[in-house]
Order: C-alpha cells, then structure tokens, then sequence
C-alpha cells in the first residue's frame, strides 16, 4: 500500500501518479519514485486506488497495464462544496515483469488530489 505525503497539482494528461510514501511493500513490486508496479511473479493481482479531490476541482485517472489501459476512475467536484472521493478495484493475471500505473487520464489533467493518506494505491498478489 502507499500513499502520497504531497498532494499532486495540475499534473499533464498521461502523466503517472506516484504514490510517493510506500506504506507495505512485500517483494518490492512497488516504485514510490516512479509510481510503477513491476510483478514480481506471474499471477494473479489486486489493484485498487482512491483518489479524493478538492472543491471545484477535478481528477482523472486511468490504471494501465503494460500501456494498455484497463480501468479509469474520475473525481469531479465541480459545483461542489466538498472532497469527494473516487475508488477503482482491477484483478489481472499477469506475468513477471508486466507493468502496472495509474496515470492521468488522456486528453485531461489531474487539477487536485489530496494527501497524507485520502488518496493511495495498493497492489498485491492474490
């Protein structure tokens, strides 16, 4: 599991979303520097983000595997007078090596995400 220590501001389109403070971290799969999860063995993996907002903003993401985009998650809090939340749960059987991170969406940016904890990410063998 990790989760950011910083929140994360008016991030590129397609940019990665580090969960920079790894919290657990068996069979250091993990990269809290480039936000990349590297199998560590073929299997089948849980992945799960959360990422909260801040009012008037709005946050797009997208979990890739390999580059190739598997689930997304948005967080809009547009007209709103509060932190909404936004949460996404993938279960991939993958190889060693393959490549999974949750990136900003194409074609948006990533105006606000919350820290210390509100927003993470967590990937894990089952």
């Amino acid at each position: 599991m990790a989760k950011n220590s910083v929140a994360l501001q008016n991030l590129p389109s397609k940019s990665v979303v580090v969960f920079n403070s790894a919290i657990t971290n068996l069979g250091n799969g993990y990269n809290s520097y480039t936000g990349i999860f590297t199998a560590p063995s073929n299997g089948v993996y849980a992945f799960s983000w959360t990422i909260v907002g801040h009012q008037g903003k709005t946050f797009y993401t997208e979990l890739t595997l390999n580059g190739n985009v598997v689930a997304r998650n948005y967080v809009s809090a547009v007209n709103v007078q509060d932190h909404p939340s936004g949460s996404q749960n993938v279960v991939l059987e993958i190889k060693k090596n393959d490549k999974v991170l949750v990136r900003v969406l194409a074609g948006h940016k990533g105006q606000y995400m919350y820290a210390d904890g509100w927003s993470s990410f967590s990937g894990y063998k089952l």
